[in-house]
């Protein structure tokens, strides 16, 4: 017997009565006999209860991320205040030479241009962008880290980027979301935790088939587990959380990309020191083409 592989997707079919349903296509290939079966299931009650989960995932994460630009701003503009303020101070004492001058300038510019790459890198990130692109995987880390930076500076959390230089064809954008859910996620837990040293690792392995974000921030209770992919279940405090991020992230990378998000405790050694805490894993599809 033939290796048995499958493939699902998703499409909008136009019914008799003029109105559009939507379809979710299934198909098997047996690569010994070169023999191929499907058939389709109308999943357009499923979508419509999809579609409003996907608007209020997306409304909890455009909090955070308006969270993120606050606390990435607050600080370069204090600098310009500051700037502003001693050219001010210094010229109305009669201090302001040519070369202070400058040097308040150059400075105040600086920031101000540092601001407009980070509003770039947020404009991107809220595009709803459909289109098929190839992208590399370190890359979109490396997006990432810079979303999420201002709070890995105000909490002392220690990132370790070990992710391989893998061309990755999908929606970028999309990818992004997952990825920014479980690198958020692992912050929150690293910020409730009591522990000496802040540590997230992102790091790739399995030849590049797998993808991995731990943190050490002592692991998930054994006893939800098994739930922390439910809808609605949160273990953040004070019930900021929605519930909603995680399982949305296994939704898309599971359903739309044909992946395996999966998580387990685990102990692990990073220089010289031991840690234990919780490990998510994306599994990619054989060919990391996701569509």
């Amino acid at each position: 017997m033939g290796r048995l592989t499958h493939t699902k997707t998703q499409f909008r079919l136009k019914h008799k009565n003029g109105k559009y349903i939507w379809v979710c296509a299934v198909g098997y290939l047996n690569s010994k006999d070169k023999l191929f079966c499907g058939f389709h299931i109308d999943i357009n009650d499923l979508m419509s209860t999809q579609e409003i989960l996907n608007v209020k995932s997306r409304t909890a994460e455009m909090g955070e991320m308006i969270e993120n630009i606050i606390h990435q701003w607050r600080q370069p503009l204090s600098a310009i205040s500051a700037n502003a303020s001693g050219l001010k101070l210094e010229k109305d004492f009669e201090l302001l030479d040519d070369e202070k001058f400058e040097d308040y300038c150059d400075s105040i510019l600086n920031t101000t241009n540092y601001l407009s790459h980070t509003l770039d890198d947020f404009r991107e990130y809220f595009k709803e962008d459909r289109e098929i692109t190839t992208f590399n995987l370190n890359e979109i880390i490396k997006k990432v880290l810079t979303l999420t930076s201002s709070r890995n500076i105000k909490y002392d959390i220690k990132i370790v980027n070990k992710v391989e230089s893998i061309e990755i064809t999908g929606l970028q954008n999309e990818f992004v979301q997952i990825i920014l859910n479980l690198i958020n996620n692992a912050i929150d837990a690293s910020i409730e935790t009591d522990v000496d040293e802040r540590l997230i690792i992102i790091s790739t392995f399995n030849d590049g088939k797998s993808l991995s974000v731990k943190d050490n921030a002592g692991g998930i209770k054994e006893e939800i587990l098994p739930k922390i992919f439910d809808k609605k279940f949160t273990t953040k405090k004070h019930k900021k959380g929605t519930g909603l991020g995680l399982y949305m992230s296994k939704h898309m990378f599971e359903d739309h990309f044909n992946g395996i998000l999966r998580v387990e405790n685990k102990t692990f050694e990073h220089e010289g020191k031991t840690y234990r805490g919780a490990e998510f894993i994306l599994e990619f599809p054989l060919y990391k083409n996701f569509l």
